[in-house]
């Protein structure tokens, strides 16, 4: 975690070495996560969030 009481996780991929920071903001249907180069999820779909977010940082991924 970072940025002390925000919603911001910082990540990498091991594998790859590719980082991103992650931001954890309220919308209509809930919280969504978003990160670099214009990605987001919804913490009601993690298991998708989690592999769009895995295929931004594998730079195998097409």
């Amino acid at each position: 975690m970072v940025g002390n009481d925000d919603p911001v996780l910082w990540v990498w991929h091991p594998r790859t070495g590719r980082q991103t920071i992650i931001f954890a903001t309220p919308s209509h249907r809930g919280w969504t996560f978003l990160w670099s180069p214009g990605g987001q999820g919804s913490v009601e779909e993690l298991e998708v969030t989690a592999t769009a977010l895995r295929q931004a940082l594998d730079t195998s991924q097409p």
